[in-house]
């Protein structure tokens, strides 16, 4: 769907958003003794997919799907149908941050689509894929998955599907080291999404910009180019997103030691991150706030901080961005050379008892820390 729209479809979703759900439990619910509708009723939930991942409601778009999975079992359906459920459904656990789940779900979608002879289908699978793969910082890996999307995108004469991994491969460009190749990639992948008209690209663009600024030091047009992304996704309606490029905007003040305004990004996306119940990204917004409160000299809470961060990743077989992994290592490190033994192993154990509720808690409470300039 062209970004031009995508706001207002968007809109219009969530207005409707508990009709929607109502006939999914109407249709799913009568799967026992109507085979037809509850077809129907997974094609719905395939195809809200888009919605819920473009909201960052993945938690809520995995239960429905896996619902939806699991009465499928040895029903007759559609193989087209099924591979969009298993790939939507891979789409959700990316999303939430489990990359295990998330890669067979979306192996069995790309052998249907395969089977099937769906290019589009194989384009986007392949695309989640390599999506996967980078998130876990496999770049081998990662960018043959992109390529090959890219030349089905190119065979089908989809514009906006092909410049989608040009901007992918320049995400990789950048985190596996080849900066020049990430400007050229990336400035070209904004160029064509502006021109085409393709706003929410143009934004996945803008972010990859700001990130490899921030990689090289250049703090300022950093900022602006998380900025103007923060806008149109913001505008765009795209929460999980909005999330990730308030954190990014903590973690570019954090860099330059601006706490206070670090901690106001990081508690935004902290807040936002819980709201759509992301634990990935709750995980990285625990980890940049513990630098942050390790910066103002509370070194106990920061490691618990790190624990409970550390503990969620774990959970859900997922990593810290890599473009802030030496930063959380380099904290890391520090941290325990200045809360020796066994002060730092007590606070760590402590922060991997929390639950999820009592860490953002301890964060967004008032009064818990000061970040005020001293």
């Amino acid at each position: 769907m062209h970004s031009r729209s995508l706001s207002s479809v968007l809109g219009w979703l969530e207005l409707d958003h508990a009709n929607l759900i109502g006939a999914l439990e109407w249709s799913l619910g009568q799967a026992e003794t109507d085979n037809d509708l509850f077809e129907k009723g997974l094609r719905l939930v395939g195809a809200l997919s888009w919605f819920w991942h473009q909201r960052g409601y993945w938690s809520e778009g995995k239960q429905w799907l896996d619902k939806a999975l699991a009465i499928s079992g040895e029903r007759a359906i559609p193989d087209a149908v099924f591979g969009k459920a298993l790939y939507a459904a891979g789409l959700m656990s990316l999303g939430q941050g489990n990359p295990t789940i998330a890669s067979q779900l979306l192996e069995q979608s790309l052998n249907i689509y395969r089977q099937l002879g769906d290019k589009w289908g194989q384009a986007h699978a392949m695309d989640a894929l390599g999506e996967m793969a980078r998130q876990k910082g496999d770049y081998a890996v990662a960018r043959p998955l992109y390529q090959a999307s890219l030349g089905l995108c190119n065979e089908l004469e989809d514009q906006f599907c092909a410049n989608h991994e040009v901007i992918g491969l320049g995400y990789v460009s950048y985190q596996s080291g080849d900066y020049p190749q990430a400007h050229e990639l990336l400035k070209q992948g904004l160029a064509v999404a502006q021109t085409i008209g393709d706003r929410s690209g143009a934004a996945r663009a803008l972010n990859g910009l700001g990130e490899l600024y921030r990689r090289e030091g250049e703090y300022r047009p950093a900022t602006d180019y998380y900025q103007q992304s923060l806008t149109l996704y913001r505008d765009l309606g795209q929460t999980g997103n909005v999330v990730l490029l308030l954190h990014n905007l903590g973690q570019l003040e954090l860099d330059q030691a601006n706490y206070a305004r670090s901690a106001t990004f990081f508690r935004s996306s902290l807040a936002l991150g819980y709201e759509i119940k992301s634990k990935r990204l709750i995980a990285w917004g625990l980890a940049g706030m513990a630098g942050v409160v390790a910066a103002r000299a509370n070194l106990h809470q920061a490691a618990q901080l790190l624990g409970v961060a550390e503990i969620l990743l774990e959970n859900i077989g997922a990593k810290l961005d890599p473009t802030n992994l030496p930063t959380y290592e380099r904290e890391l490190a520090t941290l325990k050379t200045l809360l020796p033994e066994p002060g730092f192993s007590l606070a760590w154990q402590e922060g991997r008892s929390l639950t999820i509720e009592q860490a953002v808690t301890l964060v967004l409470s008032q009064g818990v820390f000061s970040f005020e300039a001293r």
